[in-house]
């Protein structure tokens, strides 16, 4: 007889020939649709701030227009395996299922894949650039104190305390801060200088709090 097939979405679906003055078997065969592909993310750059409004093309990205937000066949959306929201406009743009908009989350890192995903089948996460997401590299516009005691304390034994503000410092659960000799210092064998850790006393997007480490050059 003819065959009958109802579908709408990613997931695999049954498939069952009807029978005239009888009911369809009991198995069936299925197919699924394609899994969505990402081809082109813009812009490709970002303040660790998120907020960034990306423009998502490639194919198989679903149906437009879900019946409601718990609808398995809405797509999601993730930058380095942060959830991107998608944004209101998403209904119009994805019409041709192959377009999505989301605002990126806050968050630090180069090269983070873009993975789009509906009804449980994700995009593969690919390496190009243009089609993952940097943040910001960190920027350095004042450091308070500039100067202080190699020994990294007072002669009071009072540590001391520096404070670097800039922009695109991350969202402060992650980083290091590392004082690097000049150029005329590094060639009389000046090393690197790593602040621990625990010597960092605040973190945020703007601002860093540390502790002094011992050590020399400038």
């Amino acid at each position: 007889g003819a065959a009958a097939a109802a579908f709408d979405g990613a997931a695999p679906v049954p498939v069952r020939p009807a029978r005239a003055g009888g009911a369809a078997p009991a198995a069936g065969l299925s197919l699924r649709y394609a899994s969505p592909a990402v081809a082109l993310v813009s812009p490709t750059t970002g303040s660790t701030a998120g907020g960034t409004v990306l423009a998502i093309t490639g194919s198989n990205f679903g149906p437009a227009g879900p019946a409601s937000a718990n609808d398995t066949r809405v797509p999601t959306v993730t930058v380095g395996g942060r959830p991107c929201p998608l944004t209101a406009s998403w209904a119009v743009a994805a019409a041709t299922h192959d377009a999505l908009a989301c605002t990126v989350p806050r968050g630090q890192g180069a090269n983070l894949p873009v993975v789009v995903t509906v009804a449980g089948q994700a995009s593969f996460p690919t390496a190009t650039a243009s089609t993952t997401f940097t943040y910001g590299r960190p920027r350095v516009s004042a450091v308070s104190p500039a100067v202080g005691p190699s020994a990294g304390t007072l002669p009071t034994g009072e540590a001391v305390n520096i404070t670097v503000v800039g922009d695109d410092f991350g969202d402060g659960t992650t980083g290091t801060v590392e004082l690097h000799p000049a150029a005329s210092t590094a060639t009389a064998g000046a090393a690197v200088i790593v602040v621990e850790r625990a010597s960092i006393s605040f973190h945020n997007r703007t601002h860093l709090l540390f502790l002094l480490p011992p050590g020399g050059g400038s």
